[in-house]
């Protein structure tokens, strides 16, 4: 979910941060370790110790033999929540004792050894993952008012394993005791990388299982960075595990602001339900929209072409006007995230009341005991300090649709997701951004006709188009969260892409 701040503040914050801290900076390890539970640790597999930090007990490894590592430590506990018949691991990535990344992974419900690993994230900038959890592809779902969680059946981790991360710095669960602040896509991957390495020499079960990231929303950031950082990672050879990077996967992501600006405006105007929204597709308010977006792209283009806080914030600031600001579905009281309905949880909590139970859920002690997260942490759906450090670096005006083609050539396959009624990273500007890139499968699928999409027992669920290993789904009658409005679409969509099968079979 993208968080919608006021410009003012933005500016604001704009001229007050001017970098700060980054996680690279920071002290190598230097507790003496207890009494490893592991013998003859390689880089493959680390030393395990038992350790206790703030009255908690974990297990902890830290890669030593790893230079560029040395500033890294993971410790995790083994809750029972959500899904007590799998196999869980939680706790945090440490980085020299004051940054603290948040995670809590689950094991497929069937037969785990084989089956892919899925790492889950949701967007923002600034929002949960556990968001994704508990209210759209989790084991669980949040029960009413918080109280709890009932079994979800469509669940990701029916047949895949699955990890949720709360990053970057300040979001969720996650923290900093020395006001770290990671305000840029490209340096909350390099974290997620080194996530991975201590995780997979910790629990080597899973490092060599097909690996697909996935995200949604502002992960269509997140994920094509954190794609690029392992797959330069792989290909240096540089000693250190590769990761078996197989695909990445889009959730109404918002990954080319130039392209996607333009149908913002579209969408509203001309696409699936603009007869609920404008009297006139090329009438005043349109005409007014069209304006605001082409006036957004030329200040866009100026930060594709010189990328900096100079070029980037001031595009920023006028297309925060679009296409929620100042338009049709915001004086109709709709939900921009899926405009078929009102905005019931209030704008704080993204028109949704479900995000203020989980908040609920996971402030409980017992649920935080279990998590191995501290008493003091008070968990917060979204983070307005990383949604004020990102859109303040200008990261949030920047494309990430140019790493596409590097990933293609390598032979990692790309899915891009949407559903039709997300005003927010609308269905037409994520199709249009797939195809205006410069490589073959881009014009392949740009000429292809779009045919409807089938679940595995027929059912028409939306559209499709797809150029061998690049592939674009639209799905009917879902928004921004289209697992938590069509979950059975959802589960069967991710299940073929990460078996390899067409869509268009």
């Amino acid at each position: 979910m993208q968080l919608i701040t006021h410009v003012v503040a933005l500016l604001a914050s704009a001229a007050a941060l001017s970098g700060g801290p980054t996680l690279a900076a920071a002290q190598v390890w230097s507790d003496a370790p207890q009494a490893p539970l592991n013998e003859d640790p390689t880089p493959a597999s680390v030393a395990i110790h038992e350790i206790w930090e703030g009255g908690v007990k974990y297990r902890s490894t830290h890669a030593q033999h790893v230079t560029s590592l040395q500033d890294y430590r993971l410790r995790w506990s083994s809750p029972s929540l959500c899904d007590p018949d799998v196999k869980q691991v939680s706790g945090y990535l440490d980085v020299a004792r004051g940054d603290h990344i948040f995670f809590w992974f689950f094991e497929a419900r069937n037969n785990p050894a084989d089956a892919p690993f899925i790492l889950w994230l949701n967007g923002g900038p600034g929002s949960s993952s556990f968001m994704g959890l508990l209210f759209e592809l989790g084991p669980c779902r949040i029960s009413e008012n918080g109280t709890g969680t009932t079994h979800h059946e469509h669940s990701w981790n029916e047949n895949a394993n699955i990890i949720f991360i709360d990053q970057p710095l300040s979001v969720g669960y996650s923290y900093s005791e020395r006001g770290t602040v990671v305000a840029s896509s490209e340096q909350a991957a390099k974290d997620i990388w080194s996530f991975f390495q201590l995780f997979f020499s910790a629990f080597p079960e899973y490092a060599d299982l097909p690996f697909h990231a996935a995200g949604e929303s502002y992960g269509g950031h997140y994920v094509p960075a954190i794609a690029a950082e392992i797959y330069q990672h792989n290909l240096a050879h540089d000693g250190l595990l590769d990761i078996s990077l197989e695909s990445i996967v889009l959730g109404n992501g918002w990954t080319d602001p130039f392209v996607q600006t333009e149908y913002a405006a579209e969408w509203i105007c001309t696409g699936p339900y603009a007869d609920k929204l404008v009297d006139e597709p090329y009438g005043e308010t349109c005409e007014r929209l069209r304006q605001q977006a082409a006036q957004c792209q030329t200040l866009i283009k100026r930060c594709y072409a010189f990328p900096s806080r100079m070029t980037c914030i001031p595009a920023q600031v006028a297309c925060e006007m679009l296409p929620w600001k100042k338009s049709p579905i915001d004086d109709l009281g709709l939900n921009p995230y899926d405009v078929r309905k009102p905005c019931a949880g209030g704008v704080s909590d993204a028109c949704y009341i479900e995000v203020a139970w989980i908040s609920t859920y996971l402030n409980r002690e017992d649920v935080k005991e279990q998590l191995g997260v501290p008493a003091s942490r008070k968990f917060a759906s979204s983070s307005s300090t990383t949604f004020l450090a990102f859109t303040s670096s200008g990261d949030s005006m920047k494309d990430f649709g140019h790493v596409i083609p590097a990933l293609l050539n390598g032979g990692i396959r790309v899915l891009n997701y949407a559903g039709k009624a997300d005003s927010v990273c609308d269905f037409m500007g994520n199709l249009a951004w797939m195809g205006q890139l410069d490589h073959p499968l881009s014009r392949e699928l740009a000429s292809k006709q779009i045919s409807p999409w089938r679940l595995r027992d027929g059912t028409i669920a939306g559209d499709v188009v797809e150029a061998r290993n690049f592939t674009f789904i639209a799905i009917a009658e879902a928004g921004h969260m289209v697992p938590f409005d069509q979950p059975e679409a959802a589960k069967d969509m991710i299940e073929r892409w990460i078996a390899g099968s067409s869509m268009t079979e």
